[in-house]
């Protein structure tokens, strides 16, 4: 018993230096290098060596003498570590304000005035006491059909005894702004008689008042109308005159 176990670890022993042989001879085969340059393995590599050829040789039987060497696991590749992709957040829509039209108020513009004519009509002077003026009228209006050439405004002017007097300016003008001036007489026969022809034949209104000698009125504006009312016919209107002081 004892010779046999002799014999097979002998055998054993060839049989590991053949494997490794042929381990070397593959070796340079791959690597194409002289042997003399080719290092031998020490003593824990070529155990190694002969420890991975003795179980690739091995039988996969159990019983056949030899354990069955387990193939090392090869680790499992390492993973590095995950890149996260972030997911992109659509962007949240900013509500635009709506804008509300500002009503403007319409200017208001004042009415434009309506350009009134020129009135010619003179309005008359306010009236003031006869006390204030130099002269008054001596009597109303008379208007007749006779004592005149033609269509006249006639009259005299007085002083306070009731004497004509001569060298008084008086002032007519009508409606229309047309005017006239006349002075008093002084002669014997018409001694403080005026007169202004009228050259209307149609309905109007004249007015007649004293002027002093700086050219202001010494006297109310007495208004004479022609060819109105119940005087139609009348052709010649008196206006006499008496002064007050």
């Amino acid at each position: 018993m004892r010779k046999r176990t002799s014999g097979y670890a002998l055998s054993f022993l060839l049989v590991l230096l053949a494997g490794l042989t042929g381990a070397i001879v593959g070796l340079r085969a791959i690597q194409r290098t002289d042997l003399g340059r080719a290092a031998w393995p020490d003593s824990e590599e070529g155990l190694q060596l002969i420890s991975t050829v003795l179980a690739q040789a091995a039988p996969a039987t159990p019983g056949a003498g030899l354990p069955a060497l387990a193939p090392t696991p090869s680790p499992a590749p390492t993973k590095g570590p995950s890149l996260l992709i972030p997911t992109p957040v659509p962007p949240t829509p900013t509500p635009v304000p709506t804008l509300t039209p500002v009503q403007r108020a319409s200017p208001t513009r004042a009415p434009r005035p309506t350009p009134t004519p020129p009135t010619p009509t003179p309005v008359p002077p306010t009236p003031t006491p006869e006390s204030h003026y130099e002269f008054i009228p001596a009597g109303p209006v008379r208007h007749t059909t006779e004592g005149c050439a033609g269509q006249a405004i006639r009259g005299t002017v007085y002083d306070q005894a009731g004497n004509p007097l001569p060298g008084i300016r008086l002032w007519m003008y009508d409606q229309w702004a047309n005017e006239a001036f006349a002075e008093s007489k002084s002669g014997a026969i018409d001694l403080g008689q005026y007169d202004f022809p009228i050259f209307h034949n149609s309905p109007v209104t004249f007015y007649v008042t004293i002027l002093g000698p700086d050219g202001s009125r010494i006297s109310p504006t007495v208004e004479v109308p022609h060819r109105q009312g119940p005087y139609q016919s009348a052709n010649c209107h008196w206006l006499d005159w008496k002064r007050t002081r």
